[in-house]
């Protein structure tokens, strides 16, 4: 019986030790500002980017190597006289 607990722990000590170390190789995207852009005209809000200035985006995801399809984001941020 002891010998089966301590494989057991051994195994559950392996696997968080796996699990935190493939977390450590993840690379995140590291973004210390963001550009607010004048719009370049009038801009509705419907949900397309054909009037937005995309020149001041910024991509931001936990783990790039891996998750950079699934799970990641571009923003994008504008003004105009009374929004932004």
């Amino acid at each position: 019986m002891k010998s089966c607990f301590a494989r057991l722990a051994l195994l559950l000590v392996c696997g968080l030790v796996l699990g935190v170390s493939r977390m450590a190789l993840a690379t995140e995207t590291e973004n210390q500002t963001i550009r607010i852009l004048p719009t370049p005209g009038k801009v509705t809000i419907d949900g397309k980017f054909n009037d937005w200035d995309l020149s001041g985006g910024i991509f931001a995801c936990g783990d790039v190597e891996h998750l950079r399809d699934r799970l990641s984001c571009w923003y994008y941020v504008m003004y105009d006289q009374s929004n932004i």
